[in-house]
């Protein structure tokens, strides 16, 4: 399966930019991966709604406060049931600016996921998140990372 990371701007603080390095590493051992950060200028949003059309075969999830909340283990099974029943081979998570997303691109894409009830930093969602990838990666091939 390929998983792809795309986000408006770009981990700043030192400890988040070597996080995401190390768990993105990580992830790239079980799945090819691609990560891909836009500026943050006034087109970016352009940006991602041209990838999420460009590829109509991913199945695209955006990170949003509102949306759904998983455990992980919850989390490992919705990754594995899309790769087995659904037949899905591109999984694309979509992490917006400072701002958020537009109305135009939540009503575009239909899986929206939360990572957390509290509202996190962007540099933080970004670390959260490969955290998450690689937590549900190695519950999928019976890695003892997770601990239940």
């Amino acid at each position: 399966m390929r998983i792809s990371i795309i986000t408006i701007g770009a981990p700043k603080l030192p400890f988040v930019v070597t996080g995401f390095n190390e768990y993105t590493k990580r992830i790239a051992t079980y799945n090819k991966l691609s990560i891909l950060h836009i500026p943050d200028k006034k087109n970016a949003e352009k940006k991602v709604s041209h990838f999420v059309e460009k590829n109509k075969n991913a199945h695209c999830v955006l990170l949003d406060e509102k949306g759904k909340t998983y455990t992980s283990i919850e989390y490992a099974q919705k990754i594995e049931d899309a790769i087995n029943r659904d037949g899905i081979q591109h999984i694309a998570f979509i992490i917006g600016g400072p701002n958020g997303h537009s109305e135009e691109l939540k009503q575009k894409i239909s899986d929206h996921m939360s990572l957390s009830a509290l509202t996190l930093p962007h540099d933080l969602a970004m670390l959260f998140l490969a955290e998450a990838l690689y937590r549900s990666i190695t519950i999928n091939h019976q890695h003892p990372y997770h601990r239940s």
